[in-house]
Formats: structure tokens, C-alpha cells, sequence
């Protein structure tokens, strides 16, 4: 639920720009419900990074007073950030590649004197390059995997949601069922690809991110960034038409 703004929020609001110049003050009545929501995100959002702040102070030392002292180099600050974003595009890339492997059921381990067990296939194949338009609710394995709990695992859901039936909204609120999977996903981004489909405690090559960055359990933080690359993993949107935070196909 969207937190109600506080009595001293409209008189914070001009730091809402909008895209055509104006300040958020001049919204009509129709877009208050767009200002309450647009400002209470912008709270949520800087509680988050002030949180984050402490968690790197904490966990680097002296991050805090370098990264005051480096507040006014601009250029260094653009690297950073083209840093991170470099590092969430590699996870982002490399999930669009494997996340179909993790929707298939593990092989059945072969038995002396039985016949193989085919494996299972996605039908059609999920393309692992170029277009997502054959994913998130197009597509009845990537669909199932991102139905929420609370609405029946079928071709009916799938075009109610895809046709934007109000009685079946996709939110961020809801539990989708990939959530509650074998855990393939945490593993291929904090351990590497191989080791997603490897079984319990196989590991080879080189370190993965939780080695190298000292991660010995899984935090909300992990949690919640892992769900949401897998989401968008699965999701037949692309990067440039517009990540929602309250929901997406």
C-alpha cells in the first residue's frame, strides 16, 4: 500500500519536476493521486539510500569520508556510477541467457538397466538473445513462473493479466511462484552460471561475487535484487521502454 504524504509534503513538492518544465505545484486536481504517489516514492527512495549509506559505511572503511571528500569531482562520481550500472547490466544480460535452463525441471539422474529419461524442452523455444516479446505473460512457462500465489496457474490468468483485467493486477506486492524455486538464480549471481545448475555446495573456476565481495548470507537486500533481475529476466519488457516498480509484464 502507498504510504498517505504527510501533512508538510505539499509544501516540499516543487522538488517533483515534471518532464515539461513545471514544477509539481502546477498539476491539476485530476493528477493529485500521480503528486501523492510520485511523493511518496521519492521518501521511500531516500529512506532506502540513506539505509544503503550506513551499509557501506559499515562495511568499507572510510567510505564515508572519502566519498564526502570526493563529493565535488564529478567526473570520478559518473565512474562510479557507471560501475554499478555496468554491474547490474552483466547480471541483467547473463540472467536473460540462463533464466530459461532454470525454468526447465532438473535431468532425472540415469538408472543402470532403465532407459534414458528424455529431457524436458520449452516449447516454443525461449529465444536467449534479441526480442523478450516471447516472455513474461506471452508464454505459458515464463507466465506460470510469474503468476502471482493468489490467482489460479492457468491459460485463462495468463490473458486476463496479458489483456489488463482489472481483477488480476500483476503487483509488487504479490508473491509470483518463481519465488519459492530451487534457489538457481541466487546461486547463478552470487556464485556464477555453472554453479546455478550444479547440485548443493559445486562450485569450479573462478571466485564468484559472494566470495569476492565477503558475502556470507543472504540479506533482504540480496534477496530483493536477485527476485527483481530474475523478474525482469523473465518479463517481456526491454530496458529502454520503462521499468515500473508496481508492476510489469
Amino acid at each position: 500500500m502507498t504510504p498517505t504524504p504527510t501533512a508538510a509534503a505539499p509544501a516540499q513538492l516543487p522538488l517533483l519536476a515534471r518532464t515539461d518544465g513545471t514544477d509539481a505545484t502546477s498539476f491539476g486536481s485530476s493528477d493529485l493521486s500521480s503528486v501523492s504517489s510520485l511523493w511518496s516514492i521519492t521518501v521511500c527512495r531516500r529512506a532506502r539510500l540513506t539505509e544503503s549509506w550506513e551499509i557501506m559505511k559499515a562495511t568499507i572503511p572510510g567510505f564515508g569520508d572519502d566519498m564526502i571528500a570526493l563529493a565535488g569531482d564529478l567526473k570520478l562520481r559518473k565512474q562510479i556510477q557507471k560501475g554499478l550500472n555496468a554491474a547490474r547490466g552483466d547480471d541483467a544480460g547473463s540472467l536473460k541467457i540462463g533464466i530459461s535452463a532454470m525454468l526447465l525441471p532438473p535431468p532425472h539422474a540415469p538408472v543402470a538397466g532403465q532407459p534414458a529419461i528424455p529431457a524436458v524442452t520449452i516449447s516454443p523455444p525461449i529465444p536467449d538473445r534479441g526480442s523478450k516479446a516471447l516472455r513474461g505473460f506471452n508464454h505459458s512457462v515464463t507466465a506460470s513462473a510469474m503468476c502471482p500465489h493468489k490467482y489460479p496457474d492457468t491459460p485463462a490468468t495468463y490473458e486476463a493479466i496479458r489483456d489488463g483485467d482489472p481483477n488480476f493486477p500483476v503487483l509488487g506486492t504479490q508473491f509470483p511462484r518463481f519465488m519459492y524455486a530451487s534457489g538457481q538464480a541466487v546461486k547463478h549471481v552470487y556464485q556464477g552460471p555453472s554453479a546455478a545448475l550444479a547440485g548443493p555446495g559445486a562450485h569450479k573456476g573462478k571466485a564468484g561475487n559472494a566470495s569476492i565481495n565477503g558475502l556470507t548470507e543472504l540479506t533482504k537486500r540480496a534477496i530483493a535484487y536477485v527476485a527483481m533481475q530474475v523478474r525482469f529476466a523473465m518479463s517481456s519488457l526491454a530496458p529502454d521502454l520503462g521499468w515500473c516498480i508496481h508492476q510489469a509484464l
